[in-house]
């Protein structure tokens, strides 16, 4: 795994958590790509090893919960559960005090309802559901029935430390800003051979799947919402491009001007899975006296920073100089590796720990703990997905 900056609860609530609390037990309900490619690693890294024990596997198939198990948890075996019925006895156990929900975007709505329904802390992937008006149903039968569990929304690029470097150096008085991301979608892509991402069910395909990451470190980096100015242009690519990604499900990309809601400052969000070789992601944000760059590192962007990346070979590159003064020293330069959803899970499991802490209440002085932070809240993840429809033109 990355390096990555621990995030962590108020040194008095850990040393309780630490204190009253045995390690946190985890169910993964879901075993495909992310479950496999990036959970798995962080659960069995330190910290997150000492402090938690994953001790369920659900997945619609055996198959596919078995072969997580056996290549990820074999030391701990976890108890495997599967198909229609699976979930619900999954749920019905008392032993399970946290549910990581890592399911098709059109499968998380009732996975949600059901494990806090069952009384567990849930943690849902990104997107927060496939649309606004459900994502604020959600939030609303949280608040109804389930207001003392943490629900919180796993958005990663919240939680990179690079995009927070950047929000930090953010310019004032922004006078223009673009967000350009061109992610390669092979006909071989891993994510492309999920049926449920190769015929989406649910609107926006890969621009509400993956641009809701986009959406998101908009809204970070700025501290702003946006509005779309104008009709957004989807599927404009030329015929030759369009052709030759025929395999990407309609709309594959979206050009459109944007307003920031408080700032009323414009600019430009251009998002293809259209492109080829590395994945191209650029955030620019003028502003009167200084420019902000954000930069997803690609090999020759390693190249020409051998000194500053080192090791790193996953992450950003953030840049900040003086607006209009090309070729000067940077008045800011720095690489960060990939960390989101190392420090989002450190992040949702301490606040999970802290909960049971302060429900014991045993010096009698602890209020419960139910708000979840802000980085991980639902309704940051509804402003997510709202964005991505309005660039959608459907909000």
């Amino acid at each position: 795994t990355h390096t990555h900056t621990p995030v962590s609860p108020s040194p008095r609530i850990a040393s309780m958590a630490a204190d009253i609390a045995p390690r946190l037990r985890i169910a993964l309900v879901g075993c495909g790509i992310f479950a496999r490619d990036s959970y798995a690693s962080v659960l069995l890294s330190e910290p997150l090893n000492s402090q938690v024990r994953v001790v369920a596997l659900f997945s619609g198939s055996e198959a596919s919960a078995v072969r997580l198990r056996e290549d990820k948890f074999a030391s701990s075996q976890p108890d495997v559960y599967f198909g229609a019925e699976g979930l619900d006895v999954l749920l019905a156990r008392a032993d399970i005090d946290a549910v990581f929900l890592l399911l098709p975007i059109h499968l998380q709505q009732e996975a949600i309802q059901k494990a806090l329904r069952a009384g567990k802390h849930v943690l849902s992937e990104k997107p927060v559901a496939p649309s606004s008006h459900i994502a604020s149903e959600l939030v609303s039968f949280h608040a109804t029935h389930a207001p003392t569990r943490l629900w919180g929304v796993a958005e990663n690029f919240r939680w990179e430390s690079g995009l927070q470097a950047a929000r930090e150096h953010c310019p004032k008085n922004v006078q223009t800003f673009t967000l350009c991301a061109r992610m390669s979608m092979a006909v071989d892509n891993k994510y492309l051979a999920t049926p449920w991402r190769k015929n989406p069910t649910f609107a926006g395909g890969f621009l509400m799947d993956g641009g809701v990451h986009f959406a998101a470190a908009l809204r970070h980096v700025l501290s702003d919402e946006f509005r779309v100015v104008g009709a957004p242009q989807l599927d404009y690519e030329e015929e030759s491009v369009a052709s030759a990604f025929a395999h990407v499900p309609s709309p594959r990309s979206v050009r459109a001007t944007v307003e920031s809601e408080k700032a009323g400052v414009r600019g430009l969000v251009d998002m293809t899975y259209c492109g080829t070789g590395e994945a191209q992601v650029e955030l620019t944000v003028v502003g009167a006296e200084t420019t902000l760059v954000v930069q997803r590192l690609t090999s020759s962007l390693i190249a020409q920073h051998a000194a500053l990346c080192g090791s790193i070979r996953f992450g950003y590159l953030i840049t900040l100089t003086r607006s209009g003064q090309a070729g000067e020293e940077p008045l800011f330069q720095r690489c960060y590796p990939f960390d989101g959803v190392a420090r989002e899970l450190e992040r949702y499991c301490a606040q999970v720990a802290a909960a049971a802490a302060a429900q014991q209440n045993l010096e009698g002085d602890v209020e419960p703990v139910t708000l979840i932070d802000d980085l991980l809240s639902p309704q940051a993840g509804l402003q997510d997905v709202l964005l991505i429809e309005r660039l959608l033109g459907l909000a």
